[in-house]
C-alpha cells in the first residue's frame, strides 16, 4: 500500500490500490502503478480493470507486470484525461463518449418473455353449424382439423339449401415461427396487394406472416441517441408526454421503437447529469402501420389453379395462375 506522505513524495513505479472514477461514475478500487521523479507525471492501470469499468477500444503504450497487461494513461491523452487525487486516494479518470460502454433501451410496448415457450402439441377440432326453415329447408357448415408438431391439416364444407354438401378449402398448413413464413399446400385465398388482383387458387403459397410473432414489429419506429460524459437521469417524451425515465452511464446511449402513434408528431429527450446540466434533442416523425423497417420484407408467392364456383361446386379447377408481390423496406 501507499501512504499518503508517499504519494506527495512519489517514486518510480509506486504502487497503491486507489478508487477509480471513470467520468464521475465510481468503480471498484484497484491497484495502480504511479510513475514520475518530480510529481505524478503518469499512471499506469491494468486493461482489465479499465475494461470492466466500461472503457473499451483503448490503445495506448502497453507493459507487462506481474502477469498482467498495463496501459499508461499518460498515452492515451487526449482521448483519456486523469488526475490523481492524493488526498481522497482515488483516480479520476475522464474518457470521451466512444469509449465508454453504449447504453441501449428498447421501449416496445410487448416485450418478448424470456422464458416464453413455444408449444406445438397434436390436437384437432370439429366444429360445425345448422340452420333449419320453416319451409322444411336446410343448411349448414362443418369443418375438421388437425394439427401435429405445428402442422396444420384442414378442410371445411356446407350444405346448401337444396341439401347438397359442397366441399370448401382443403390445406395443409406449415408454419415457422422462427422465419415468420407460412408455406400452404392445397387451396387458399391468394391476394397482392389493393392495387392487384386476388383470386382462390388450388396450389402452392408461400408467403411472410408476421402475426406469428406477436411480439415482432415490423414497422420503422422513431430512435434517439446521443452522448452524455457523466452519470445522468434521462427523460424520454412522445407529443410532450413522458413515456420512460432512466439513469445512464455515462458513454452513448440510443432509445429504440419508441412508442408513438400513427401520423405525425414529436419526440425528444432531457438529460440531467449530476451537476444539474441538460441537454436537450426534438425531432418530427412519422408513423404508419403499412411501412417496414429497413432490410425486413414482405412478400406472398401464389401458384396454382384457380378455383371455380366456390361455394357452389367443391372440385372444380381452371386453369394455371401466378400471383406475387413483395416488398422491401429500405430506409
Amino acid at each position: 500500500m501507499l501512504s499518503l506522505r508517499a504519494l506527495a513524495q512519489p517514486a518510480e513505479d509506486q504502487r497503491a490500490f486507489l478508487e477509480l472514477i471513470v467520468n464521475d461514475a465510481p468503480q471498484e478500487a484497484t491497484l495502480v502503478r504511479l510513475r514520475g521523479t518530480d510529481g505524478i507525471a503518469d499512471a499506469l492501470i491494468a486493461v482489465e480493470d479499465l475494461e470492466r469499468a466500461g472503457l473499451h477500444g483503448l490503445q495506448g503504450k502497453r507493459e507487462q507486470h506481474e502477469g498482467r497487461e498495463y496501459v499508461s494513461l499518460q498515452s492515451l491523452l487526449p482521448d483519456v484525461q486523469f488526475k490523481v487525487d492524493t488526498q481522497a486516494l482515488a483516480l479520476h479518470v475522464t474518457a470521451r463518449p466512444e469509449l465508454l460502454q453504449s447504453t441501449q433501451l428498447d421501449l416496445r410496448a410487448l416485450q418478448r418473455p424470456a422464458d416464453m415457450v413455444f408449444r406445438t402439441d397434436t390436437s384437432a377440432f370439429f366444429n360445425y353449424s345448422a340452420t333449419a326453415a320453416a319451409q322444411g329447408q336446410y343448411s349448414g357448415a362443418l369443418e375438421l382439423g388437425g394439427s401435429y408438431r405445428g402442422d396444420l391439416l384442414y378442410t371445411g364444407a356446407n350444405v346448401t339449401p337444396d341439401g347438397r354438401v359442397v366441399r370448401g378449402l382443403t390445406n395443409l398448413t406449415l408454419d415457422s415461427p422462427k422465419d415468420l413464413r407460412r408455406i400452404l399446400v392445397g387451396d387458399s385465398f391468394a391476394a397482392t396487394t389493393a392495387l392487384g388482383g386476388s383470386v382462390i387458387l388450388g396450389g402452392v403459397s408461400v408467403t411472410r406472416e408476421f402475426a406469428l410473432d406477436p411480439y415482432f414489429v415490423r414497422q420503422p419506429l422513431p430512435r434517439l441517441s446521443g452522448a452524455i460524459l457523466s452519470p445522468s437521469v434521462l427523460d424520454v417524451y412522445v407529443n410532450g408526454a413522458l413515456v420512460r425515465q432512466e439513469a445512464i452511464a455515462p458513454g452513448r446511449f440510443e432509445v429504440r421503437n419508441l412508442p408513438v402513434t400513427t401520423g405525425t408528431g414529436q419526440v425528444s429527450y432531457v438529460v440531467r447529469d449530476s451537476f444539474g446540466r441538460t441537454q436537450e434533442y426534438t425531432s418530427a416523425y412519422y408513423g404508419s402501420p403499412g411501412l417496414l423497417a429497413p432490410g425486413l420484407s414482405d412478400y406472398g408467392y401464389h401458384l396454382g389453379l384457380r378455383r371455380l364456383d366456390f361455394g357452389i361446386a367443391g372440385f372444380s379447377y381452371g386453369p394455371p395462375a401466378l400471383l406475387a408481390r413483395h416488398r422491401v423496406g429500405i430506409t
